[in-house]
């Protein structure tokens, strides 16, 4: 048996396991919850009983000496327009091709369980038991699948939203992934991502010489405040 013998061998082995693990595909499951503006999300993908990717958003490992100066360097929504500004003919232009690939990935989409739990209040008794209704009323939706479970609770005499829920689901990777290769086929979809990983590149620059910039001041504080005391 010679070395390239092996070699396809090999080949055809990796090829085989990709295979399966596109067929067999990931489990995904994310729970929520929402109070005003507080958020809290965490989401689980598996393969078989694998968990291959966690994550909580925000992210409870980051430390928050005032959030990093974050809330005071965030973009406006203009400067985010003019971010995204130039994407917006590409995608025109590339509409059918991702039309396509998102009916591809919904086809591929098996939903497990959805369930949603809202409790909102307005100062407004009316308005809180009209919305309250409408929601009630999307379990009464024709075709609505068995696995999906939405309540309400109204809440009156103070404005309050607060969203509790838990979505799981299974997603075959096989077409999805064959939909990829056809998508990058597209020259503005391939612009897109280009110019998306610049963006990003960017942004990090960005965000790192702002950190440096946070960092050398928080210390000077600091070195003050104890020279002070002193």
């Amino acid at each position: 048996m010679n070395i390239l013998t092996i070699i396809l061998i090999i080949l055809a082995i990796i090829i085989f396991i990709i295979l399966i693990f596109l067929y067999i595909g990931l489990k995904i499951q994310i729970n929520y919850k929402l109070k005003n503006i507080d958020y809290n999300v965490s989401i689980n993908i598996k393969f078989l009983k694998f968990t291959i990717f966690e994550k909580k958003i925000p992210d409870e490992k980051i430390d928050d000496p005032e959030k990093l100066k974050e809330d005071s360097e965030k973009k406006s929504l203009k400067d985010k327009y003019n971010e995204i500004k130039p994407f917006i003919p590409l995608i025109k232009n590339s509409k059918e091709p991702i039309i396509n690939f998102l009916k591809t990935c919904t086809k591929s989409i098996k939903l497990n369980n959805f369930n949603n739990h809202t409790c909102l209040g307005l100062y407004n008794y009316a308005d809180t038991a009209e919305i309250i209704g409408y929601l009630y009323a999307l379990n009464t939706l024709p075709n609505l699948s068995n696995n999906i479970l939405l309540t309400a609770e109204p809440i009156f005499g103070e404005e309050v939203l607060d969203l509790k829920g838990e979505i799981s689901f299974k997603i075959n990777l096989f077409k999805p992934f064959f939909g990829v290769l056809k998508l990058i086929m597209d020259k503005n979809i391939r612009e897109i991502i280009k110019r998306f990983i610049t963006l990003i590149k960017n942004n990090k620059k960005s965000s790192k010489e702002n950190s440096k910039w946070f960092l050398m001041n928080y210390l000077n504080i600091m070195m003050k405040d104890f020279l002070v005391k002193k």
